[in-house]
């Protein structure tokens, strides 16, 4: 992959996506992911309270206002091949789902990149992100009746030993790292896996991350304050930040076009908001000359425009509405009336704290749509390798 408008050498750091795999809300593969995601497919789960109690929700948390009967559900989660990866049946029953997933999606991204772990001959290395099972484990734990099915529960449960084990059973010799960094996890692996490659400590990584939480029919209760959703849907809203009682009296988009404003937007091949941004002026017949010569900043993060406004840099920039709430203190929201903006969903679930961030999902939505050509002809890339 080389940018169009630049060089052609290479320089020996290329590195290849060449197999992926992964199980979403609403996507058993990849290629649906993809095309749910195309299509702005909603994979939220929404269930009725007789479906809830059957499953055994108490009937006085239905009655809870703050119950949001909803979920991002994973499908076949109980169900595991366990002889193919040399597990007994009590193994396999007491093991994490979310381990059994990554045995399972490490194999197929395996195969999807065409390489037999026992015919390949180079070092494929595993970095393996895992988010904590606490309510899986505690529940399995109170079944275990002696020492040792307590030491088998808490060593098929343990999540800083999810690389090590892949790699045993499949027999892989690269490095096996096992990682946690909350919401980054990751792309953090995928860092790992291509430092890995650079330093020729492998040549194949495998990265990715899992998480599987509470029980699949299940809903939540929202809490003020929390991160998860009252509405089940998280919103992306793009909002006007100006500096504190709005001194250059900016109330529309067509205001951040007066001679002298000084705005500051997100880079469109770098963040979402400068995508969105771009749209939002398309959709309301606004030149993006006229946008342009006022540009004083763009910034590869939504929270450097935040900071721009807070250290009274410019007058004006386009960001998250949480963004611009976080920057209260400092600047002043303008909102864009809803007929003129361009608004984003997490169409697979709701925020938390788990390894599979949106900022994940982008990566594999980028990866994913080299298929098509889809996103690298829209940021002026090309597939073809260089003559």
């Amino acid at each position: 992959m080389t940018e169009s408008m630049g060089a052609n050498e290479r320089t020996g750091f290329e590195i290849a996506v060449i197999g992926m795999a992964g199980r979403f809300p609403g996507a058993g593969n990849i290629n649906r992911f993809w095309e749910n995601l195309k299509n702005g497919v909603e994979s939220i789960t929404f269930f009725s309270d007789g479906e809830l109690e059957e499953d055994g929700v108490p009937v006085e948390l239905l009655r809870n206002t703050n119950y949001v009967k909803a979920r991002a559900c994973l499908d076949d989660t109980q169900y595991f091949d366990s002889p193919f990866f040399n597990y007994t049946p009590k193994e396999s029953g007491v093991m994490d789902p979310q381990l059994r997933l990554y045995h399972e999606y490490t194999w197929t991204a395996l195969e999807d990149a065409g390489y037999d772990p026992g015919t390949y001959r180079g070092r494929i290395g595993v970095y393996a992100g895992a988010y904590p099972g606490i309510s899986w484990v505690s529940t399995t734990l109170k079944g275990a009746r002696d020492s040792s099915e307590q030491y088998d529960v808490s060593v098929l449960n343990n999540v800083s030993g999810y690389g090590t084990r892949i790699s045993y059973k499949l027999g892989l010799r690269g490095p096996s790292l096992s990682l946690q960094t909350a919401c980054s996890t990751s792309l953090v692996a995928v860092h790992m896996a291509c430092r890995g490659l650079i330093n020729l400590e492998c040549d194949i990584g495998l990265a990715g991350g899992v998480s599987i939480s509470g029980p699949q029919k299940s809903g939540y209760l929202y809490q003020e304050g929390m991160i998860l959703s009252q509405q089940s849907l998280c919103y992306f809203v793009p909002t006007i930040l100006v500096q504190k009682g709005n001194p250059r009296n900016i109330h529309s988009l067509q205001d951040l076009l007066k001679e002298g404003i000084k705005l500051g937007l997100g880079d469109a091949k770098a963040c979402a908001i400068g995508r969105k941004t771009e749209q939002i002026f398309t959709k309301n017949g606004i030149a993006w000359a006229d946008v342009e010569k006022n540009i004083a900043f763009q910034s590869l993060t939504v929270n450097e425009l935040g900071m721009q406004i807070q250290t009274s840099s410019l007058d004006a920039v386009i960001v998250w509405d949480a963004i611009a709430r976080y920057y209260s203190k400092y600047g002043s929201e303008v909102p864009i009336p809803v007929e003129q903006n361009v608004i984003s969903t997490v169409n697979i679930g709701v925020l938390s704290f788990t390894p599979n961030h949106p900022l994940a999902e982008e990566f594999v939505k980028f990866a994913a749509s080299a298929r098509g050509k889809d996103i690298f002809q829209e940021h002026n890339y090309r597939t073809d390798p260089p003559q």
